[in-house]
């Protein structure tokens, strides 16, 4: 008997095995199942209608009760009936692909890179619960490649605690798909650590010394080397420096359902940018449209605490403005073929900008929900000077009087954008058809407690035949019970509020030795900086204040940072902002190592 014919017996011999222990979870999976089907159905039916209804019309629980309820106990996205799996991985495996029972279940698999080996079009990879660590430039290459009749799926097996399968990673990808093909990865959560980082230590020995920071993870996934059809359902990502996914020269991508959280707290580079979902510049390519297609299909997922918690920087100075940061970035497409949709996605608890897009040929934005929290100031929508083809639909932006604005457009739309709402107070310039409703009218029932449905006072005023703007209410609970799958994590406001005086201050106390002077000065009541010389090279490195810090000290007598009179200032005479940048957080063991990968830089 061949090697193949025994790997064949052997999959049989598994499948039938463990056909009867996946009976019960295939139909409680199916189950879950017919309950979203019923809530799609009820929200699409309510959608019909003349007017939408509140979350409640499609739900018996109201998001804010939904999002502290037991976590789930196996995957609610993505997993069919009687699934069954060709391979197994698990965090002790140690098979080798060369092994006659590689992959079973008595020898699973240990990694990607080796399991991968074996795959071959219709196979199923089932990774077992538990924690994968990898410490190198690029933790696992995706190269598998399955076909459109028999794609491959490499999908996350929940523990009977509702635990699911963990990466953590250090280096500057965890999963980087190369040529890869019709292939779907699923229910996994990616960890880059970034929380377990103490902003004092990471201040003093990267941001001061303007190094990459190397003990966290930089994106959790990347698409490139014209990969095609490659989906990301149902996973999470959170705690890394740059991006959730980056999409360089890959086709027919589709990121659902998917959670990403705590994007950027401390960006890798000082000229990075980070961005939870990012689609770099699309060149012309003679690749050929496919049918009903999109390029980029951007569907259901949750982002949320997108923020940068350090100060932009270059070799000489600091502008004392945080690193900014977006949701959704989409570059300039100049392929005229290429189709994207950004459609159902909840931006919401973000700090600096939710969605830019720039010129693209055929772009649908369709029932987004954007919502900035009052504490965490961020910018709605906007696309810059180049004339895009963007057609916005039923789409609801709540952006606050502090935010800078809430929609921003430099083109016209096109003529089948309607039914947009804009809230909150902030700004909206260049596009007339966007319904705003003010500052004082309630857009949705309760965003602070999580329930971003929205109410039924603002879907009149779309008037007859509008459909509900927003997110719809069986997308919302889906998304808050993937949520609640990773952790028990839930989509709500960020722990962390700019503090500009406390990073000031962090600054200051960590500066290098070579810095043996320092000198505040003051051009006027809201410019002021910081320069810091050293007698020994020469050097000088500026920290130009914050300029609503700059006015506060002037504001309250104009005392120096510098001096110890401000450091023992009393409360009430010193500027003072919510909370401080966050102290070292207790967390598990992450790698410390960043070995060197043959690959090209992770911003390419």
């Amino acid at each position: 008997m061949s090697t193949d014919d025994r790997r064949r017996a052997m999959t049989r011999s598994r499948r039938s095995a463990s056909r009867a222990s996946r009976v019960t979870t295939a139909c409680a999976v199916a189950a879950l199942a017919r309950i979203a089907d019923a809530s799609a159905t009820s929200s699409s039916s309510s959608s019909s209608m003349s007017h939408g209804h509140a979350y409640a019309a499609s739900t018996s629980m109201p998001a804010s009760q939904m999002l502290h309820r037991e976590r789930p106990k196996m995957p609610l996205f993505g997993q069919a009936e009687e699934a069954e799996c060709d391979f197994y991985m698990s965090p002790t495996g140690i098979a080798d692909a060369s092994d006659e029972d590689a992959g079973s279940t008595t020898n699973p698999f240990g990694s990607f890179e080796t399991s991968q080996l074996v795959l071959k079009p219709g196979n199923m990879l089932c990774v077992e619960s538990g924690t994968y660590t990898y410490d190198t430039f690029v933790g696992a290459e995706i190269v598998a490649q399955g076909t459109k009749e028999a794609p491959i799926k490499i999908t996350g097996r929940a523990s009977a605690a509702g635990e699911y399968p963990k990466i953590k990673f250090t280096g500057a990808v965890a999963m980087d798909f190369r040529a890869a093909e019709y292939v779907t990865v699923e229910n996994i959560e990616i960890d880059g650590g970034a929380k377990a980082l103490d902003a004092r230590s990471t201040v003093a020995n990267f941001w001061w010394a303007n190094k990459k920071i190397t003990n966290q993870g930089q994106m959790c996934f990347r698409l490139r080397d014209k990969s095609r059809h490659v989906k990301i359902l149902g996973c999470a990502c959170h705690d890394v420096s740059d991006n959730a996914v980056t999409v360089l020269d890959a086709f027919y991508t589709t990121i659902k359902n998917n959670v990403f959280y705590r994007i950027g707290w401390y960006p890798s580079t000082s000229t990075t940018t980070p961005t939870a979902i990012r689609r770099a510049y699309t060149p012309k390519t003679s690749e050929v449209e496919e049918d009903g297609e999109y390029r980029l299909d951007i569907d259901g997922n949750a982002i949320f605490n997108v923020e940068s918690h350090v100060y932009a920087r270059s070799d000489t100075d600091s502008t004392g403005e945080i690193v900014d940061a977006f949701a959704i970035s989409l570059d300039t497409v100049t392929d005229e073929d290429s189709r994207y949709r950004v459609s159902e996605n909840l931006l919401a608890f973000n700090n600096n900008n939710n969605l830019l897009y720039k010129y693209n040929p055929h772009l649908l934005v369709s029932k987004n929900t954007i919502y900035s929290d009052p504490a965490h100031p961020s910018n709605g929508i906007t696309d810059v000077s180049d004339a895009s083809r963007a057609v916005l639909q039923s789409n609801v932006v709540y952006a606050g009087k502090d935010a800078e604005y809430a929609a921003r457009f430099a083109s016209k739309m096109s003529s089948d954008t309607r039914d947009n709402v804009v809230g909150g107070g902030a700004d909206i310039t260049g596009e007339e058809n966007m319904k705003n409703v003010g500052d004082y009218t309630r857009v949705f029932a309760d965003a602070p407690g999580g329930d971003f449905s929205v109410v039924p006072s603002i879907i009149n005023l779309l008037g007859d035949g509008a459909e509900a703007p927003g997110v719809d209410a069986s997308t919302l609970e889906r998304l808050a019970m993937i949520a609640q799958q990773y952790n028990g994590q839930v989509i709500g406001e960020s722990t962390w509020k700019v503090n500009h005086e406390a990073i000031t201050l962090m600054i200051i106390d960590t500066k290098p030795a070579k810095f043996d002077g320092a000198e505040f000065k003051r051009t006027s009541p809201s410019e002021a900086q910081i320069d810091f010389t050293s007698s020994t090279t020469g050097e000088k490195f500026t920290l130009k204040l914050n300029s609503e810090y700059a006015q506060q000290i002037y504001d309250n007598g104009d005392v120096s940072p510098l001096s110890e009179s401000y450091k023992t200032l009393d409360d009430g005479e010193r500027p003072q902002d919510t909370v401080n940048v966050p102290p070292a957080v207790a967390a598990e063991e992450y790698p410390t190592t960043n070995s060197a990968y043959p690959s090209s830089d992770a911003s390419t």
